[in-house]
């Protein structure tokens, strides 16, 4: 299922901002959580900004690769790969909310 009809599914309002992969924007600053996807190298760099952000929002990363997972870890959010199940997604969105 794709991420955003999962997200929809489970009762979120989905807005994209293609610039926010790199940090707040104008458009995304009232986010209270951000999806990263896991695969750019530059999404640790990215949660970091999202972080220092004031209130900063939840941060989750999605990838499908051993290195996304690996990126994840290193950037000290929580991985969902991007074939998962939207229960599985959803109970991953409420743990970083």
């Amino acid at each position: 299922m794709p991420l955003q009809e999962a997200l929809e599914q489970g009762g979120h309002a989905v807005a994209w901002d293609g610039a926010s992969a790199a940090g707040p924007t104008e458009q995304s600053a009232a986010a209270d959580l951000v999806v990263l996807d896991a695969e750019s190298e530059d999404c640790i760099e990215a949660s970091e900004a999202w972080r220092s952000h004031d209130p900063p929002p939840g941060v989750l990363m999605v990838g499908g690769s051993q290195a996304a997972q690996e990126r994840a870890t290193q950037a000290r959010c929580v991985f969902v790969a991007n074939n998962a199940e939207a229960s599985a997604l959803e109970a991953q969105v409420q743990s970083v909310r």
